[in-house]
């Protein structure tokens, strides 16, 4: 046998004194790695199992790219880790505590209304009575300005074209322009303003000469209120048409995100009604330096009053559509429960009804995601990966057994 002699002990001493001095370095390296990523200065790309693309949450000194959250909203998934956690509160889905205190006023005060309520950041809605039909009366004069600013986007129509006033045109119902007589030029920039601003039959009545059938049908299918379903609204000889708030919230959906004219053009409608002259009803509910574009319609059928009014609130963080319809009281009355009904949507969405429950738990679990996120959020997300493959793999070796 050959016997391998023994290292002598200085020897030895040595190697243990190496293998400590490496493995200083080592933890030194170790340390140094975690820190930088712990400061955000250097993020590891991981990669999980079983979920390409889960990178986990950014660091807070790089821009999100919409790789990293795929399967989110574009506007969401581009957003820094804190500029989200600051926003999140915003995408709320549950608004039952809203739909409970309009609820309450219609019970208390025995009204007949129809209300609709959108978050234009989530979707998420809330309605009572929302698929009611009511009589819209002058609501239906936005499809009209629609219907001209899709001809004059396709160059068929000019906003400085002159437009003469005939005599069938006058109406004296709504508006002051009948007043003026007839034979004289407005442009179709003029009437459209006119139209929204005294909500004026007469110019209504200008601008719908300007468009046919096929110009209304395009326009009332595109705003998302399909031509089919109008017909059957129609109440025999008076030809008199009925919407629903939750139907007419699509037209005002359809402005806000430009879905059927070009930008320049929603925007242009947009701004005409958020400056009219009605302003009592959504607009007296919020602050005045809170932008409200709306439409009102008023109508008095065989004695009975419709009055209504539909439009997009613009709170700094949550814009959201708010339409409520009402038979039976006048105006004035209607303007004030409809300002009522303004009021508690506009306090409920910003919180300024006192202290909300609901933002104080968004911020302290905001604070506990601060925390985490960019440290151990991609273990996380590694982790979960791991698990829900795994989980496959077993549900796959099952079935095949």
């Amino acid at each position: 046998m050959h016997i391998i002699p023994s290292a002598p002990a200085k020897d030895q001493k040595a190697v243990v004194n190496i293998a400590l001095i490496l493995s200083v370095i080592l933890n030194l390296a170790f340390a140094y790695a975690f820190l930088q990523n712990k400061d955000g200065k250097a993020q590891p790309n991981i990669s999980a199992n079983g979920c390409p693309g889960c990178n986990g949450e950014p660091n807070n000194d790089q821009q999100a790219k919409p790789s990293n959250f795929t399967l989110l909203s574009p506007y969401i998934a581009q957003m820094a880790p804190d500029d989200f956690l600051e926003k999140q509160e915003y995408f709320r889905a549950s608004y039952y505590g809203l739909k409970q205190r309009i609820n309450d006023t219609l019970v208390k005060e025995n009204i007949t209304a129809g209300i609709y309520f959108e978050d234009l950041n989530s979707g998420a809605w809330v309605g009572i009575n929302e698929r009611e039909k009511f009589i819209p009366s002058s609501l239906m004069k936005i499809p009209v300005a629609a219907a001209i600013m899709k001809k004059t986007e396709r160059n068929e129509l000019n906003l400085s074209d002159p437009v003469t006033i005939l005599p069938d045109d006058l109406d004296y119902k709504y508006g002051n322009l009948a007043e003026k007589g007839y034979g004289y030029n407005m442009t179709i920039i003029q009437l459209t303003n006119y139209m929204f601003y005294h909500s004026d039959n007469t110019a209504l009545r200008a601008l719908f000469r300007q468009i046919d059938d096929n110009d209304n049908i395009d326009a009332w299918m595109n705003l998302g209120i399909p031509y089919g379903k109008v017909v059957p609204y129609l109440n025999g000889t008076n030809q008199t048409l009925f919407v629903s708030p939750k139907d007419y919230s699509n037209i005002l959906r359809t402005l806000y995100y430009s879905g059927y004219l070009k930008r320049r053009s929603s925007q242009l409608l947009l701004l005409l009604l958020s400056k009219t002259s009605f302003k009592d009803g959504l607009p007296a509910g919020v602050p005045e330096n809170v932008t409200v574009a709306h439409k009102i319609g008023a109508y008095e059928l065989e004695g009975t009053f419709y009055h209504h009014d539909c439009g997009i609130i613009y709170t700094p963080h949550e814009p959201y559509i708010l339409c409520v319809m009402t038979k039976g009281m006048p105006p004035e009355e209607s303007n004030v429960f409809i300002r009522r009904i303004s009021r508690i949507a506009y306090d409920y969405v910003t919180g300024d009804e006192g202290n909300n429950p609901k933002k104080q738990e968004n911020q302290k679990a905001n604070e506990t995601e601060r925390r985490t996120t960019g440290s151990g959020i991609e273990d996380w997300i590694t982790g979960l990966a791991y698990t829900l493959s795994r989980s496959r793999e077993n549900l796959t070796s099952t079935i095949q057994q």
